[in-house]
């Protein structure tokens, strides 16, 4: 029994590490049901072991509660809860999946006319996913944090930084050092440190750029915390001595603007700085 539940927690947690890497990859990738459905299938024929596969269906199990702690530990947004939804709809179908075609079989792995019935299966679904992602592309939109439940979070974090970087800060500009902590506490926001972890995993092993670290740089190799952070203050550095604009909220508009380019980003980034330099003023 003990066993069994090993396999499954193993398995589960290897398809939330795919789960996560094909979302890296392709963002506006949102049905897992056919990678999920070729993934059970194939792991039932190769540990060729009945006990095993007559219940492989609770490795989605496990990965829902996987990435369901995730998500918890990761987010307080009960947008992102809403993947509930669509794990339900992947468990019961991987259920019916081991029911009726797993548990009826000798081996999975089928030759022949079944074989190729179940490889045009497969095609279909791949194609009827990567068709949909083309047709309806899928678009992330950043979202407002302007909102007092915030405000705590980010002191804590600003907090808790300042006591982890600050004797790694060269600059002694009041703004920029700010602006470095309101950006770090939104980037770790975004991708906190355990899923850098997992893209740290990544990172190297295939050519091209990935964000890294907790201000998130893109970069095709790893780099610590400490170095993403340089990278961004030489950055901010270089953009605040071509403009050297006298009134401040102006300067940071114009900072985080060059930086990055996207205006809902750079008003999120100006709040946190404004929360933060007001917090600062109270002390």
């Amino acid at each position: 029994m003990f066993a069994n539940l090993a396999y499954y927690l193993v398995f589960g947690l290897v398809l939330f590490f795919i789960i996560n890497y094909l979302k890296m990859k392709d963002k506006s990738i949102k049905n897992f049901l056919p990678i999920i459905l070729i993934y059970i299938i194939i792991i039932s024929g190769v540990i060729n072991n009945k006990d095993v596969s007559s219940n492989i269906f609770l490795v989605v199990v496990v990965e829902f509660f996987l990435r369901l702690i995730s998500n918890l530990l990761t987010s307080d947004n009960d947008d992102n809860l809403k993947f509930i939804y669509d794990y339900a709809f992947y468990i019961i179908i991987s259920l019916i999946v081991n029911n009726v075609f797993i548990n009826q079989v000798d081996s999975v792995f089928l030759a022949g006319d079944a074989l190729k019935i179940v490889i045009w299966i497969l095609i279909i679904l791949y194609l009827y996913q990567n068709l949909k992602i083309i047709d309806n592309p899928v678009i992330i939109e950043e979202k407002p944090i302007d909102n007092s439940k915030y405000r705590e979070y980010i002191v804590t974090n600003y907090a808790k930084f300042k006591n982890l970087y600050n004797n790694e800060i060269d600059t002694d500009n009041s703004l920029l050092k700010n602006l470095l902590y309101a950006i770090m506490i939104y980037e770790d926001k975004r991708r906190n440190k355990y899923l850098r972890a997992i893209d740290n995993f990544f990172v190297g092993k295939i050519n091209k750029l990935y964000k890294v670290g907790i201000m998130q740089v893109p970069s095709k190799i790893y780099l610590t915390d400490v170095e993403s952070i340089k990278i961004v203050e030489n950055k901010l550095t270089k953009i605040y001595n071509k403009y050297l604009i006298a009134d401040e909220s102006t300067m940071v508009n114009k900072i985080l603007k060059d930086y990055y380019k996207d205006e809902l980003i750079v008003n999120n980034v100006t709040y946190i700085y404004n929360v933060i330099n007001n917090f600062l003023s109270l002390r």
